[in-house]
């Protein structure tokens, strides 16, 4: 495979001939079979641009996913080359800081414990808000 990506005009060359091939193909599978009335063509032809229309959009977002997530994928690697610790440092701290806010904020059933206290009330019109 790695050899396929070093002849891009190749695989060009040998991609446009399988695909005639397959048309002429295809045309001669369809000349065997009796033509179609005009309400059923045009049914089937409406169909067939559908079909190719969501193919179209398939391919198209499919190539945009794949151009930004290697963008992305290039952006965060230059930023963990500026800082290699810093992923480390983060989950050495995150931990410490959650348990630190978890005794500081004091238990809705017993409120007089903790430094930070919670009232019902308080959580209550949080919800509304968030809402």
């Amino acid at each position: 495979m790695d050899n396929l990506a070093k002849y891009p005009v190749a695989v060009l060359a040998l991609s446009f001939f399988v695909m005639s091939l397959s048309a002429r193909i295809g045309l001669l599978f369809r000349s065997r079979k009796p033509s179609l009335a005009e309400d059923a063509r045009q049914d089937l032809d409406l169909i067939v641009a559908g079909a190719l229309t969501l193919l179209g959009l398939i391919i198209g977002f499919s190539f945009s996913m794949a151009i930004s997530r290697y963008d992305q994928r290039k952006t965060y690697e230059e930023a963990g080359t500026r800082r290699p610790a810093a992923g480390i440092i983060r989950s050495m701290v995150l931990p410490f800081v959650l348990s630190i806010s978890f005794f500081a904020i004091a238990d809705i059933d017993s409120p007089r414990r903790g430094l930070i206290r919670v009232r019902p009330q308080n959580l209550i019109s949080l919800v509304h808000s968030l809402q």
